[in-house]
């Protein structure tokens, strides 16, 4: 009967390939045993700087003509072309400009003047996730080309959805990309904002929601100190806070929209809501 040979890959857990973090020859493979993914060697790449090939992801070649290197693991917008490449720069969410357009997160090093790749969906690995728990999910940070956990920065900082974290670990974290950026309120098919002011509101134009001033209702008494002597209905908008009241019952009662508790400058009674259309 003639012998049989066995042929192994190189195996280890993840933990353990990050703490040595060998260098695998050429067409080296490596099998990560916890998990079932595989990596291959190019004989110069320490394994942190591999990349899963059992992986399936989406991933756009760019060029970097920031001036500087951009590093793995930056989230990256477009910012222009470059033949058929599109070129990229560091996103940000504190401007629609920088947020708008954000393409994924950087899958390797890429030098500036050179070629390479930015994941647009799928699993980026060998992340430093240590400051998140598994399945929380990723943000765009305002810190230029990087990414919080658990929610976006604070507004008016653009919300953009980056993915989940789906390993916290220092060196060998993982995300799985999912790229959704937020919407501006005038971004929305049915809203026709234009260039809003200061104290517009919203009105329906009766095919969008588009801006305009506040109308004031005929024959309501426009002055900073309530009327004397009102009558039951009358209406006063005080001039000095902007809110519109409803003498009612003896009592002066803001018009809210939404629930309402006690409201007026005097008084505990509760008016019905209202819109007021134009």
């Amino acid at each position: 009967m003639p012998a049989q040979t066995v042929i192994k890959f190189r195996r280890d857990t993840a933990a353990n390939w990050a703490s040595t973090n060998p260098t695998l020859a050429a067409g080296e493979p490596g099998l990560e045993t916890n998990s079932g993914l595989v990596k291959y060697g190019d004989g110069t790449s320490a394994w942190s700087d591999l990349h899963y090939v059992s992986t399936a992801s989406i991933k756009t070649r760019v060029r970097n003509a920031t001036g500087s290197q951009i590093n793995k693991g930056a989230v990256v917008y477009i910012n222009g072309a470059n033949g058929d490449n599109p070129t990229i720069a560091l996103a940000d969410a504190d401007t629609e400009a920088t947020s708008s357009k954000t393409l994924g997160i950087v899958e390797a090093n890429i030098a500036n003047g050179a070629d390479g790749y930015v994941i647009e969906s799928g699993l980026i690995t060998n992340l430093n996730t240590a400051a998140a728990t598994a399945g929380q999910s990723v943000w765009l940070s305002s810190t230029a080309g990087g990414f919080v956990f658990g929610a976006p920065p604070a507004k008016p900082a653009h919300s953009v959805y980056l993915g989940v974290v789906t390993r916290a670990n220092t060196n060998n974290g993982t995300i799985l990309v999912k790229v959704q950026n937020g919407y501006e309120l005038n971004e929305l098919h049915d809203v026709n904002a234009g260039s809003p002011s200061t104290g517009d509101v919203l009105k329906w134009s009766g095919t969008a929601w588009v801006n305009g001033e506040i109308v004031i209702p005929p024959g309501t008494t426009v002055s900073e100190t309530a009327p004397s002597s009102p009558t039951q209905g009358q209406m006063w908008w005080d001039s000095s806070s902007a809110n519109l009241y409803i003498y009612y019952d003896n009592f002066w009662v803001e018009a809210v929209v939404g629930a309402v508790g006690p409201q007026g400058p005097t008084g505990d009674q509760a008016f019905h809501p209202f819109l007021i259309a134009g």
